[in-house]
């Protein structure tokens, strides 16, 4: 996570990126929500952090393959 983390926050605050940023943004907030509260909950083992494994899986993968492709520029004149 500390690896992916400036990746995501570039994809999100970067105008080159258009698309899927509300997924990317509400699915890396709902992680670190659960990744934070998941240490108040003392004795539960990885209950609360295995609703999460989907969430980096999804959120990694989009930020990577829009990092990854190409960006069309529209060309001017």
């Amino acid at each position: 996570h500390v690896l992916m983390a400036p990746f995501v926050f570039y994809y999100f605050f970067s105008s080159k990126y258009k698309g899927n940023k509300e997924i990317v943004a509400v699915f890396y907030i709902t992680m670190l929500v659960q990744f934070a509260t998941s240490g108040i909950s003392t004795g539960q083992e990885d209950r609360l952090l295995i609703t999460a494994l989907p969430l980096w899986v999804i959120t990694y993968l989009v930020v990577l393959t829009g990092l990854l492709t190409r960006q069309s520029e529209p060309v001017t004149q």
